[in-house]
């Protein structure tokens, strides 16, 4: 490929990056890896270039919600190394999109600011 491929999904007419909760004792790459195998296929192959994230988002809610006051997002990048790619706990229409077509599929201007320096 001559360029990156970014992977999103659809859910309720919202575009957006997997993601998933992280457990307890769990690292940001082993939460990260778990979400992608479950999303894609654990028949697919990835490796990460680093244990560190590209970039970190704090979202703070409008008032505390359950005594939380935001959540934290961490983006790793992970990129292609073997076998084919299926479907797994994906719901809904999901796409793999090239940094234009990615941020055109993004309905909010504050993540359209925030992935475009990330991407």
């Amino acid at each position: 490929l001559q360029c990156s491929l970014y992977l999103l999904l659809e859910k309720d007419g919202q575009w957006h990056f997997p993601s998933s909760t992280l457990e307890e004792g769990q690292t940001l790459l082993d939460c990260a890896k778990a979400t992608l195998s479950n999303k894609i296929s654990r028949a697919t192959e990835f490796w990460c270039p680093s244990h560190c994230p590209v970039a970190a988002e704090l979202l703070a809610y409008p008032k505390p919600t359950a005594g939380k006051f935001g959540v934290k997002r961490f983006y790793m990048k992970f990129e292609y190394a073997n076998g084919t790619f299926e479907t797994g706990e994906v719901t809904g229409d999901f796409a793999w999109l090239d940094r234009r077509e990615a941020m055109e599929k993004m309905k909010c201007e504050q993540d359209k600011k925030f992935l475009s320096y990330v991407l």
